[in-house]
């Protein structure tokens, strides 16, 4: 389980070499936890990870969670303000050697934690591709919605998933 030497910290508007690193090293160790490939993420100008930083990093905006254990960054996720009460979560990873320790389970509940204080009736959904990270968001709360997508390029299937409690 994790234990309090790990410290959640925020994405701040001038790391945007940071966020791209960070990415690149998920990708790298997991191709297919995010949407696009990895040589197509490769290809993104600087001004892609500026403007992404900018977003992840205004005020009442969606925020970039990093998960540290002493000056390393071992996991991260996004939360996602899509508009005043509907939020998402995307981009989870945590590092390879640090899994298995309840570590993606801190980064979705500080998500959770974030959201309930933006709003006393918000909406959180996310996106799964199919198989045990379904199974994982399950045993946290989420559901099925029943609504697929195709990735055009690898034929990936992936599902939308709410939170219950604020479904209910």
């Amino acid at each position: 389980m994790a234990s309090s030497s790990y410290q959640i910290q925020y994405l701040k508007k001038h790391e945007w070499r940071l966020l791209k690193k960070l990415r690149l090293d998920a990708l790298l160790s997991d191709p297919e936890s995010f949407w696009d490939a990895s040589e197509d993420t490769k290809q993104f100008k600087d001004d892609y990870w500026i403007d992404l930083s900018i977003e992840l990093t205004k005020k009442g905006g969606s925020k970039m969670f990093l998960l540290k254990k002493s000056e390393e960054i071992i996991g991260f996720v996004y939360g996602i303000r899509q508009n005043a009460i509907e939020f998402s979560i995307g981009g989870l990873w945590v590092k390879p050697g640090s899994r298995k320790q309840g570590l993606a389970r801190v980064l979705v509940e500080e998500v959770v934690k974030w959201v309930l204080t933006q709003t006393s009736t918000p909406v959180l959904k996310l996106w799964s591709p199919l198989g045990h990270t379904v199974n994982f968001y399950e045993r946290l709360g989420f559901t099925n919605l029943d609504t697929k997508r195709k990735n055009p390029n690898d034929g990936r299937v992936i599902i939308e998933m709410g939170y219950k409690e604020f479904m209910e």
